[in-house]
């Protein structure tokens, strides 16, 4: 993932298409970690969704682990909002074909992971201050899986805190939803609230 997307890339969107798929994600940078996905970029990578109608999910991965020993780089929700408002221009008028996901993985482990909800709720708020009625996607602490339950007790907040009510929630499974029950646990519970929750990673 240190690789930015490029214009030459782009064969691979009708490949994931020729797969039945109907929506891709797709790694942005801010600039901070890795060179930087400028507009025109961007603008680029959308019209090649549209081109093999597939749904964008575009994510900033310069967050990733932010908070934890272990990612001493990754930067905050907040610059992510920033690059987000820079491409604000770009993507107004997307809002039926292109996700937000404010930020990868963008808080690791420890206390950190207690300031999940505050720190969501307020890249939320400001994106829609910036004036994007796009659906919003949020991933969870713990590097995206949450193994500490707190966007499984506190998604609600986060919902709550859109004027838009446009939130979707992003769990990332690996290590931590090893057996079935576990997995199933996970899903029903944001059934159970009403809340919309997607599998944004999973592997072995």
């Amino acid at each position: 993932k240190d690789a930015q997307p490029t214009i030459s890339d782009m064969v691979s969107f009708e490949d994931i298409k020729g797969t039945g798929a109907n929506a891709v994600r797709v790694d942005l940078s801010s600039g901070d970690q890795w060179t930087r996905n400028d507009p025109a970029d961007v603008a680029r990578v959308v019209r090649e969704c549209d081109v093999n109608r597939l749904v964008c999910a575009l994510e900033v991965h310069d967050t990733t682990g932010y908070g934890d020993e272990y990612a001493p780089a990754a930067v905050s929700l907040d610059r992510a909002v920033d690059y987000w408002e820079d491409l604000y221009p770009t993507l107004a008028g997307t809002e039926d074909r292109v996700l937000v996901n404010i930020g990868n993985e963008p808080i690791g482990n420890g206390p950190i992971a207690d300031e999940w909800a505050a720190r969501t709720s307020a890249a939320v708020q400001r994106l829609r201050d910036i004036g994007y009625e796009h659906t919003i996607v949020v991933d969870a602490p713990n590097w995206g899986q949450d193994w500490s339950r707190t966007m499984y007790s506190q998604a609600q907040q986060v919902f709550d805190a859109d004027p838009d009510a446009n939130v979707v929630f992003s769990v990332h499974m690996y290590e931590v939803y090893g057996d079935g029950a576990v997995v199933t646990d996970y899903l029903e519970h944001f059934v159970d609230a009403g809340l919309p929750l997607i599998v944004g990673e999973f592997g072995p």
